[in-house]
Formats: C-alpha cells, sequence, structure tokens
C-alpha cells in the first residue's frame, strides 16, 4: 500500500534540522511505498497544506514537519497498520522527543484529544479540510484534529513509536513567543480558534 508523504515548508526559519536531514532521515527509515510532497515557501503554512492535498492522490497522508529526525525503520507500517486496524481511527500520531531530552517524556497509548502533529498519519475523510482562516503558523493543525472528533473519528496516539524533533534556533520559540507577545499571527490563531471551538486545546 502506498502513502502520500506531505511537507509543508515554512521558508524563513533557521532550524538546526532542517528539511534536508528529515528527507535524509525518511528515505533511510521509511518502510512502506510512498509519494513524497513537498512546498515550499512564506506566508500562511495552511495554503502549503491546501497544495499538498491538491497533487494527492492517495487515501492516506502523513503530514510531516520538515525538522523530524526517525529513531527506528517500522515506524511507518507500523502507523499504517494502527491506522488501518479500524475504520474509525481517523488519524494516528506518534511520541515525541526533543534532542536535549535525556528520554522521551511518554504519553498515554490509546484515544487522545489532541496528539504531536508534526508526524501524523490521516485518512481523507469527506468535509474535512485545513481551515483558511488561520494566518502564519499554529493552530491549523490542531484544528484539524477537532475536525476529525467532531465527525466522529478517533485521534490514536501511538506512544510505542518515537520521533525526534528538531525545533526552531530561537530557543525552541521563547516564553514571548508561547504568551503570544511577540508573535501577533499566532495570538490571531488562538483567539480564531476560540472563538470557533468554544475552548483553548493547552
Amino acid at each position: 500500500m502506498t502513502i502520500d508523504i506531505c511537507i509543508p515548508v515554512y521558508k524563513g526559519v533557521k532550524k538546526r534540522w532542517g528539511i534536508k536531514q528529515t528527507l535524509k532521515s525518511l528515505q533511510r527509515t521509511c518502510d512502506v511505498d510512498y509519494n513524497l510532497i513537498v512546498k515550499t515557501g512564506k506566508g500562511p503554512i495552511v495554503e502549503k497544506r491546501l497544495l499538498c492535498l491538491a497533487e494527492s492522490k492517495q487515501p492516506y497522508i502523513l503530514w510531516l514537519d520538515d525538522d523530524i529526525q526517525f529513531t527506528c525503520h517500522t515506524w511507518a507500517s507500523r502507523m499504517l497498520k494502527r491506522l488501518l486496524s479500524k475504520d474509525n481511527i481517523g488519524v494516528v500520531g506518534v511520541n515525541e522527543m526533543r534532542p536535549n531530552w535525556r528520554k522521551y517524556k511518554p504519553v498515554k497509548q490509546g484515544s487522545a484529544r489532541i496528539i504531536f502533529c508534526g508526524c501524523m498519519l490521516t485518512r481523507k475523510i469527506p468535509g474535512i479540510m485545513f481551515d483558511t482562516a488561520y494566518e502564519a503558523l499554529g493552530a491549523e493543525d490542531i484544528d484539524y484534529l477537532y475536525q476529525v472528533r467532531a465527525a466522529g473519528y478517533t485521534v490514536y496516539q501511538e506512544n510505542r513509536i518515537v520521533i525526534i524533533h528538531h525545533k526552531r534556533l530561537d530557543r525552541e520559540r521563547t516564553r514571548e513567543w508561547r504568551e503570544n507577545k511577540s508573535n501577533p499571527a499566532h495570538k490571531s490563531n488562538v483567539d480564531y480558534f476560540i472563538q470557533k471551538w468554544g475552548c483553548s486545546w493547552n
């Protein structure tokens, strides 16, 4: 079975580990057949996601950030096996580890409200699409998970698959960024998410 691997790349962000390293790690470790779709540019990341979707032909898509390092050679087949194990599983996520962590922080296996979205395998579900109201980076992927759950599908956390997430060079987003003081577009996304769903995902 073939999947599409879609990588939306936000240009202009410096990273320790970028798209070239991610692609090398992917090529070395992916144990299923796949079509690679990469879209690069500035502007809202949701635009790149929609361009990826327009080219996607397979019923299953792995959404991948451009700063991911894989730690084993069976992650893809295990994610696909989990997704196909039940018709009501809409998304499968993995356990995230940062380069500076001595060990990963375990999360609960099974149905989850949200997951790490930088490496998630999804099935195409009619009517579910990334919301173009989100600006720049942030929240559009969490919104997608909420749509999946609202449609009656399960978001599944596969905690036995661990990937390394290399983040930005600016100290993995500063406290000011997280508190939305230095990123008006992110604050706008958070405000829109709360307005749309009536809650925050935190």
